[in-house]
């Protein structure tokens, strides 16, 4: 087989891989995606997830634009019963739970770009429904389909970009010429 020449190669095809696969797509470059299950078992972990946390301070302004036929009245019982969960929230949420071991630089970049991240993929094609009234007030929307749908739309959204996705194929070494590539 020939070879085949490359912007970017990602390794792995749950959703950061995907994630880092179309966005690199959608900036131009060639990307090849090398997924070590079968094409039928793909998708990794992200498959069997259904819940995002990420940074919000407005019901009309960041969680309505992700829900597609939210209407007035939601918004207004949304607003009744739940309360932002700001970034600020979110940080500290994750420093109790992994007991002030996350890295801070790290952590801080994560939460600034959640809620940016859920629009992102919301420009995907991507689609909260609500959840308000069941999961608590500050878990208010979660992603429509789960993460199979999540997968599935990403895959989707990979072979329109012209992703070349690799399926049965382990990446075992990372081989750099002299200039480093």
């Amino acid at each position: 087989e020939a070879q085949a020449a490359y912007d970017v190669v990602v390794i792995g095809a749950g959703n950061a891989g995907l994630a880092a696969s179309i966005s690199a797509a959608q900036s131009g470059a060639r990307v090849a995606m090398l997924e070590k299950a079968a094409r039928d078992l793909r998708g990794g972990n992200s498959y069997f997830t259904s819940d995002y946390r990420f940074g919000w301070d407005s019901v009309e302004d960041d969680i309505a634009p992700l829900v597609p036929g939210i209407t007035a009245a939601e918004i207004a019982d949304m607003k009744d019963i739940a309360r932002p969960y700001t970034n600020a929230d979110f940080y500290d949420d994750v420093m109790r739970v992994c007991s002030g071991r996350s890295d801070p630089a790290l952590l801080e970049v994560v939460v600034n770009e959640s809620l940016p991240a859920m629009k992102w993929l919301r420009s995907l094609g991507h689609e909260w429904a609500t959840c308000y009234k069941l999961a608590g007030k500050s878990m208010v929307v979660n992603l429509n389909g789960g993460g199979a749908r999540l997968s599935d739309r990403g895959f989707a959204v990979a072979d329109k970009l012209r992703v070349d996705i690799r399926y049965a194929n382990v990446a075992r070494e990372l081989l750099r010429d002299a200039k480093g590539r």
